[in-house]
C-alpha cells in the first residue's frame, strides 16, 4: 500500500515540493504495520494540488487538505501551514525543513504520531525525539492535556482511536485528566470526523476495552444514549448472571471474533428494545418484542451517526433477527433454507454466539446451528454441480 501511494510522493517531489508520508502513516511504516489511509504533508497549496493531481476530492467538517480514492486506498493530503510565503526544497536536511517539520509535530496530539517518511532519502524524521515511546508503547499527548483538549475538543475519542489502533497504554496523566470528563457537550454533535474516529474503534480488536473507557469517561453516555439507558434495566439473575442489560452489551463486544463496524452496532443495539418494552413484560416473558423495538431505535442511531444504506440494512437484519438462532432448529426445512440463504446469515451467528457467552450460557446449540448451516452451504453446492438428489 505504501509503495502504491508513492507516485503521489514522486509527483510532487518533481514538481519541486516537499512531500512525506506523515502522522499515523509514517508511525505505522515504523511498526511494520499496514494503514487504512495514507497521509502525505507538502508544502504544495491546495491549486497546485488541483492541478497536479485533478482526480482530488474535498470536504467539509475534516482536517485534511484533500483527499484522493486510489481502488479502495484513501490518500489524504496535508498542506504545510508556515509563515514562509514559499519553502524551496534544497537537497539535504537544512535548517529550514527541521524547523518547518518540527512545527508540524507539535501541532499533532499525540506524540507517537509526530513522524514523517521521506521517499527520496528513505529515511525516517523524529522532530520531537519520540521514537522511545514508540518503543515504550506509550500514548502521551504532545502538549499538556489541559491546553490539548483546547484545539481538539474530542480528545478522549481521539486517545481511544489510537489506542485501538496499537494498544499502547495510555499516560497516567492523560487518563487521569480524562477521567475527570471534560468537554462531554462535544459528543452531543457527531461530525463526520468524529463518527470516523468511532467507526475505526469498532473495527478494532481492542472494541470491547474501548467501550469500557467509553463509559469510564462519560462520552458513551453522549454518544450512545441509547446504549448506557441499559444501566437501569435489570434482567433474571438464573439467566442473566452478568447483570443488567448494559453489562450484558459490553460483554457481547468482548466475545466477537472479528469486529467490524456492523456486528458492533448490533451488538450494542440488539438489546436496547428492553428499555421501552419491560412495562409490558411479565415473569414468562420480561421484554415482550424487544427485538422490534430495538429495530426501531437501531435505526435512529443508524441515522444519526450516517451509516450507509447498505450498512443500515445489514445492522437491522441482525438487530431483528438476534434470537432467530436459538429456534432454527425446530424449524421445517424450507423455513431454515429461506433464513440460511440470506448473506448475512454467518454475521447473525457471530452475534448470537456473542449473545450467548456474554450471558455465560455453553456454545453447544451455537454448534448445533453452525453445523446445520455448514449442511446447508455443502448441499447447495451439490445442487449446483448437480450432485445432490
Amino acid at each position: 500500500m505504501y509503495k502504491k501511494a508513492s507516485i503521489y510522493l514522486k509527483k510532487l517531489n518533481s514538481e519541486g515540493f516537499w512531500s512525506f508520508y506523515a502522522y499515523e502513516t509514517a508511525r505505522n511504516m515504523l511498526l511494520g504495520k499496514p494503514s487504512k489511509s495514507i497521509n502525505i504533508l507538502t508544502n504544495a497549496d491546495v491549486l497546485e494540488l488541483t492541478r497536479l493531481f485533478p482526480e482530488i476530492e474535498f470536504r467539509t467538517g475534516r482536517t485534511e487538505s484533500g483527499f484522493i480514492s486510489q481502488n479502495g486506498l484513501e490518500v489524504r493530503f496535508y498542506v504545510i501551514d508556515y509563515p514562509f510565503d514559499k519553502i524551496v526544497h534544497i537537497p539535504g536536511f537544512t535548517d529550514r525543513e527541521k524547523l518547518v517539520l518540527r512545527n508540524e509535530a507539535e501541532k499533532v496530539l499525540f506524540r507517537v504520531n509526530a513522524f514523517f517518511y521521506e521517499l527520496e532519502r528513505d529515511i525516517f524524521i523524529d522532530p520531537l525525539d519520540s521514537y522511545y515511546l514508540l518503543r515504550k508503547g506509550l500514548i502521551k499527548t504532545t502538549k499538556k492535556p489541559k491546553e490539548a483538549i483546547e484545539k481538539y475538543p474530542a480528545l478522549a475519542l481521539k486517545t481511544l482511536k489510537i489506542y485501538a489502533e496499537t494498544g499502547f497504554d495510555i499516560d497516567s496523566h492523560l487518563e487521569l485528566f480524562l477521567k475527570s470528563r471534560p468537554s462531554l457537550e462535544t459528543y452531543e454533535q457527531m461530525d463526520p470526523e468524529k463518527i470516523e474516529d468511532f467507526i475505526s474503534i469498532c473495527s478494532s480488536d481492542l472494541v470491547y476495552e474501548c467501550f469500557k473507557l467509553m463509559d469510564k469517561w462519560g462520552i458513551l453516555e453522549r454518544i450512545l444514549p441509547e446504549v448506557s439507558s441499559l444501566k437501569m434495566i435489570h434482567q433474571d439473575k438464573d439467566y442473566h448472571p452478568e447483570g443488567d442489560v448494559f453489562n450484558h452489551t459490553l460483554r457481547c463486544l468482548k466475545h466477537l471474533k472479528k469486529p467490524d463496524k456492523n456486528i458492533v452496532m448490533a451488538a450494542l443495539l440488539h438489546d436496547t428494545g428492553k428499555a421501552v418494552t419491560r412495562e409490558r413484560g411479565t415473569s414468562n416473558i420480561p421484554f415482550p418484542n424487544h427485538s422490534r423495538a430495538s429495530k426501531s431505535i437501531a435505526r435512529r442511531v443508524l441515522k444519526r451517526l450516517m451509516f450507509s444504506d447498505e450498512d443500515t440494512e445489514i445492522v437491522l437484519y441482525l438487530v431483528e433477527n438476534h434470537m432467530l438462532p436459538g429456534s432454527i432448529e425446530r424449524f421445517p426445512e424450507h423455513k431454515r433454507r429461506i433464513i440460511f440463504n440470506s448473506p448475512h446469515f454467518p454475521s447473525l451467528l457471530e452475534l448470537y454466539r456473542a449473545d450467548i457467552l456474554s450471558g455465560y450460557h455453553d456454545e453447544k446449540k451455537y454448534y448445533r446451528v453452525a453445523a446445520l448451516y455448514r449442511d446447508h452451504l455443502a448441499r447447495v453446492k451439490s445442487e449446483k454441480n448437480g450432485f445432490y438428489g
